[in-house]
């Protein structure tokens, strides 16, 4: 017998069998959906439908930077728009303010951008929010000027906060 033979097989046993578990809600399919859409107490998502749903829903479902992920930005980057898969901005304001554009807090519950300024300048980095957002409850702009200074943001569904 195939593999894929053995899989319609299981996967019917399931639906079959929750008609005699009291209490539950009978499972009507096994789904693969990665957005999981189908918000739906009888359908069950496969695992790996699930990861990839926390992961493009928690930036990537690890804290872990590496080298594709660290952005240098300088003033000819500037204004600069986070990216999906920028976690470390290092940042030079050496030559004049930086302006730091933020995603769209609602697509990314949970993600925590960290910035540092690696110039020992007086200018600033101006953190601007997306449209009709906030950061740190500021809805226009949120400035750093500090030489050496890391910041962490994480969005919490609605704006970003700083959390260090």
């Amino acid at each position: 017998m195939k593999i894929r033979q053995k899989i319609a097989i299981i996967r019917e046993l399931i639906i079959s069998q929750t008609d005699s578990i009291i209490g539950y809600p009978k499972i009507s399919s096994i789904s693969t959906d990665e957005n999981l859409t189908e918000n739906s107490d009888s359908i069950i998502s496969t695992q790996k439908a699930i990861k990839s749903y926390i992961d493009s829903n928690s930036g990537g479902g690890n804290d872990t930077i590496d080298s594709s992920s660290i952005v240098y930005i300088t003033l000819n980057e500037s204004p600069y728009t986070i990216q999906n898969n920028d976690k470390l901005l290092l940042i030079d304001c050496s030559t004049n303010t930086i302006i730091i554009n933020f995603p769209d807090a609602t697509l990314f519950t949970g993600r925590k951008i960290i910035t540092k300024k690696i110039d020992e300048s007086n200018n600033s980095i101006n953190y601007t929010p997306y449209i009709s957002q906030t950061i740190e409850g500021e809805n226009n702009s949120y400035d750093s000027i500090m030489p050496g200074e890391f910041m962490t943001f994480i969005s919490n569904g609605i704006s970003w906060l700083r959390i260090g």
